[in-house]
């Protein structure tokens, strides 16, 4: 249909040209062809009706509906420093757990692929996921710099990298930010509670952080020793010590008592939780509540 109607108007100022004159032809046809690429130029810029994808054969957004979380990669030289990466990628996979798609594979899933030699594809197909996140970490003093990597499993392709320098104090705050640049770039349709949960992280007092993350290291995957979770819920009580409002330590504080199976312990520091700390929403108290029924239960 637009082919026809472009012949027709090309014949009709053939037709006027002869009217007009040679030169008075040329200038009308530059006048119509300049207009026609302005035209071209807006619709390409807008992608009307897609049309900007179309012309330069760009990719559709993938489908993810599973993700897995790889052990972020301690850069630092410092063994000493793998708590921080194994906290940052423990804290990561909780943010992107706050959201309803994509399915987040567990922590105790993805640790046995620390500095593992497999493929990305090799390890997407054993988890079951579309696509993975990798990344790394190096910490200096106060600073820390964070580089992420999402690459889709089949066909292999990077779908987003980007490189954060940040204070150590917004550790818990970048994980929101990196969970809604994924959920941007795989096109997930947050409800305003999702975009909320992640908006909801803000920056620590740094020593405090330090032990949470200390904290989330010893607690890692489930039915570790006695000793570990001692260690676990020595560094949970040191955050809330320099940090009485800091939410996320009492929550996982509880969550070790639980494991260590002293629920009633958990429970009494749930409640004393809720009563005491103004600033810990409703929702966490009734989380923690609903997380010592299901522990009960399984027990």
């Amino acid at each position: 249909m637009m082919g026809r109607q472009m012949v027709l108007l090309l014949a009709k100022l053939l037709t006027l040209g002869v009217a007009l004159g040679a030169a008075s032809l040329v200038a009308l046809l530059v006048f119509v062809l300049t207009r026609g690429v302005v035209w071209a130029a807006v619709l390409v810029g807008l992608n009307v009706r897609g049309w900007r994808d179309r012309l330069f054969l760009r990719s559709p957004k993938p489908q993810i509906q599973a993700l897995a979380v790889l052990p972020l990669t301690n850069l630092s030289g410092d063994p000493d420093q793998e708590y921080f990466a194994d906290g940052m990628t423990e804290s990561l996979i909780t943010e992107l757990g706050k959201i309803s798609s994509p399915r987040v594979i567990s922590r105790q899933s993805v640790m046995q692929y620390k500095s593992s030699k497999k493929s990305l594809q090799e390890i997407a197909g054993e988890l079951k996921v579309d696509a993975v996140l990798e990344g790394t970490v190096v910490r200096s003093g106060d600073r820390m710099r964070v580089t992420i990597h999402l690459s889709q499993a089949l066909p292999e392709r990077q779908l987003w990298a980007q490189e954060y320098n940040r204070s150590i104090g917004d550790a818990l705050t970048l994980q929101g930010e990196i969970a809604r640049a994924i959920t941007d770039e795989i096109q997930v349709k947050l409800t305003p509670e999702e975009r909320n949960r992640l908006a909801s992280s803000r920056s620590a007092n740094p020593e405090a952080q330090d032990d949470y993350l200390h904290g989330l290291y010893f607690a890692g995957p489930a039915f570790k020793s006695e000793a570990e979770w001692q260690k676990a819920i020595a560094h949970f009580k040191k955050a809330i010590e320099k940090d009485p409002t800091f939410a996320p330590a009492y929550t996982e504080l509880a969550m070790a008592y639980f494991w260590l199976g002293n629920p009633e312990q958990g429970g009494l520091l749930q409640r004393g939780l809720c009563r005491r700390q103004r600033r810990l929403s409703q929702k966490r108290c009734n989380l923690i509540r609903r997380l010592r029924v299901r522990i009960w239960l399984w027990a």
